[in-house]
């Protein structure tokens, strides 16, 4: 009864954790990468009917203008939002600098890592794996946030896509 946990987090949980948040990282990206194919062959299927619609705007019925207005908006809306997935990360850096972990940190002064990193305790380290972990958090955050606005405006391009191939004859 009398132990006490003193720290939960020991460097070697810290790096495990990192990894998995690291992994949330990846999985929105994959996601957003899988998504943007989707919206090539949407964009794939629809492209001669959106060059007939286009190219004869004057004899086209309203209802499929509406239509058609609809789908390059919420095409716009999930196309921006897979490009704010790709760029959540640049978007979010560590306050603690210099960052043995952060790959910015480390990418702008070789000299002053190498200086760091002999020169680092385990508390340090420690606290720097752990910033580093917040980072990636709230980056794996704003990619899943983004994914999902994307992914909300993609499912409805589904039907719109079919309705503007089959009006659009």
């Amino acid at each position: 009864m009398g132990d006490k946990l003193t720290n939960a987090y020991d460097k070697e949980t810290a790096f495990t954790v990192l990894e998995i948040v690291n992994t949330w990282i990846i999985s929105a990206d994959n996601k957003a990468s899988i998504l943007l194919a989707f919206i090539g062959i949407i964009v794939g299927l629809s492209s001669n009917a959106l060059t007939g619609i286009i190219t004869n705007i004057k004899n086209v019925d309203i209802l499929l203008i509406v239509t058609l207005v609809v789908y390059l908006v919420m095409l716009l809306i999930t196309l921006l939002q897979i490009v704010l997935v790709f760029s959540a990360k640049v978007l979010l850096v560590d306050k603690i600098e210099p960052n043995l972990i952060s790959y910015i940190s480390i990418s702008q002064n070789r000299e002053l890592f190498i200086n760091e990193a002999i020169n680092v305790t385990e508390s340090e380290l420690l606290k720097m794996i752990l910033s580093q972990i917040s980072v990636n958090s709230r980056i794996a955050v704003h990619k899943m946030k983004y994914f999902n606005t994307a992914l909300k405006f993609a499912i409805p391009l589904v039907p719109l896509t079919f309705m503007l191939l089959v009006f659009s004859n």
